[in-house]
């Protein structure tokens, strides 16, 4: 594989992730404020997809090779 993704790319899709991780974490502590939580996490899953998205197609696009 050609494709090269910079750390700023992986960490725009990683950091919204992590946050759905600390939101779980805060639910468990206080399930009372679930909606709210759940409403964080629901944001930050589209934030992290979007990257993601745009880094599959572009590995598909430059590794036709591998992605027939």
């Amino acid at each position: 594989m050609k494709t090269t993704i910079s750390y700023d790319e992986l960490i725009g899709a990683w950091a919204p992730l992590a946050d759905v991780s600390m939101a779980f974490d805060k639910i468990r502590e206080n399930p009372g404020r679930a909606g709210e939580g759940i409403a964080f996490m629901e944001e930050s899953v589209n934030r992290a997809l979007e990257p993601l998205v745009e880094f599959i197609h572009r590995i598909e696009k430059e590794n036709p090779d591998q992605f027939g």
